[in-house]
């Protein structure tokens, strides 16, 4: 499951097309907004998260990731994608294959994807 959202920018999370969006999960998870998440994503991984970014383009697909471990997934914004001073704390970029003719999926429809596949591997562990 998803214990907690860090925000490093981006909409308020609470205006209400946001809490719509969300379907209410918004109002079940702490969300944390943070100037800067490098010093949080160093004192995960020192802490044996593993730390994972959906990158259109990734060389690994989703899928092929082990989702059993502790893991702070990174997801940038749909326009600029992840913040590229992020990406050195990356331990492994991931991406969803689609179909070529689409440039790249809504940031909420990859979420989903990403924590379903999570939580289907949890299952079957």
């Amino acid at each position: 499951g998803v214990d907690q959202v860090w925000i490093g920018g981006g909409a308020d999370p609470y205006q209400p097309k946001v809490l719509r969006a969300a379907a209410g999960v918004a109002l079940a998870l702490p969300l944390i907004r943070l100037e800067g998440l490098g010093p949080q994503l160093e004192a995960a991984q020192a802490n044996g998260v593993q730390v994972i970014a959906a990158v259109v383009g990734a060389q690994v697909a989703y899928y092929d990731v082990d989702w059993t471990r502790p893991t702070v997934l990174i997801l940038g914004n749909e326009g600029a994608g992840m913040d590229p001073a992020l990406r050195r704390y990356v331990d492994v970029e991931v991406t969803i294959p689609h179909s070529p003719e689409v440039e790249s999926l809504n940031v909420g429809v990859a979420a989903g994807l990403l924590m379903f596949e999570r939580l289907r591997q949890q299952a079957t562990k």
